[in-house]
């Protein structure tokens, strides 16, 4: 993506020129399409042609995997693809796509969050995430007060399972009392 002057233009290592002059600006390339901006909204086009995949209607567009794009529009994000149907609903206050774990995480304005997989299922919901950790390959959230974990095939597991290097462990009784726990499950630090 290169600028001359004030026109936009894609060129390829041959000096073949794309898209001169058609946009106030290239953001960004994925595979055969670019996203661009006209008059402060964003839209997907072809690179070959410059036909229209996403008319330019949004507030954003960013593109996430699989011809999967997050959009925003008066503030609210979703997800289309490229052929512009709505995957998933406007609604959230931000959307992300983590690559690593193939999930998106959908915010809501209370601040809780949806984890999406790339079947566009909601698969938790109304968690507030506190790490996603892609060395480990899990996410930790906060479940109505209480701390979960999850692979990122988002089956739960234990924070022993998972924290395989740490000699003491979190845990907490029925009565909601917390205390600590060693490797092998025998208390260190009373409830």
């Amino acid at each position: 993506i290169v600028q001359e002057g004030n026109d936009w233009k894609i060129v390829d290592t041959d000096g073949k020129e794309y898209l001169s002059g058609d946009y106030d600006d290239i953001i960004d390339i994925n595979g055969e399409n670019a996203i661009v901006e006209n008059d402060g909204k964003f839209g997907v086009v072809s690179i070959s042609d410059g036909k229209n995949i996403i008319d330019t209607n949004y507030d954003s567009i960013t593109y996430a995997s699989a011809n999967k794009y997050i959009v925003t529009q008066n503030s609210k994000s979703g997800i289309i693809d490229s052929d512009g149907n709505q995957l998933i609903e406007l609604q959230y206050s931000s959307l992300v796509y983590r690559d690593y774990a193939d999930l998106y995480e959908g915010v809501k304005e209370d601040y809780t969050s949806d984890i999406i997989d790339s079947n566009m299922t909601v698969r938790l919901s109304n968690v507030t995430v506190t790490e996603w950790n892609s060395n480990g390959g899990y996410i930790r959230v906060n479940d109505n007060g209480e701390y979960k974990y999850y692979n990122f095939r988002l089956e739960e597991r234990t924070n022993r399972e998972l924290l395989t290097s740490n000699t003491i462990f979190l845990d907490r009784n029925e009565e909601g009392k917390y205390g600590f726990l060693d490797k092998n499950g025998n208390v260190v630090v009373n409830y």
